[in-house]
């Protein structure tokens, strides 16, 4: 997925005008605000414990497959932290 994100915000900020560079988007990734995995609703937040510091996402969402192949989200494991699960 973070991959896929950073190609979406690669593409946003040429379409803003900004040269697509290594240096840029590490700038666009440590400047912008509310940044969301691609596809989802996880903010990235790279760095925001230093014992992971290449880690961009922390929120994760359980979901299960049911009848007729549609995904749903589980009550109340929406959208579940792991930092308060790592040491």
């Amino acid at each position: 997925m973070t991959a896929m994100s950073l190609a979406d915000y690669s593409n946003k900020m040429v379409s803003e005008g900004t040269p697509m560079t290594a240096k840029a988007l590490y700038t666009y990734l440590g400047t912008s605000k509310d940044l969301k995995l691609f596809g989802g609703a996880a903010p990235i937040e790279c760095g925001a414990l230093a014992a992971y510091s290449s880690v961009c996402s922390y929120i994760f969402p359980f979901a299960e497959y049911v009848a007729g192949g549609k995904v749903i989200d589980l009550k109340g494991f929406e959208a579940v932290s792991s930092k308060d699960l790592l040491p």
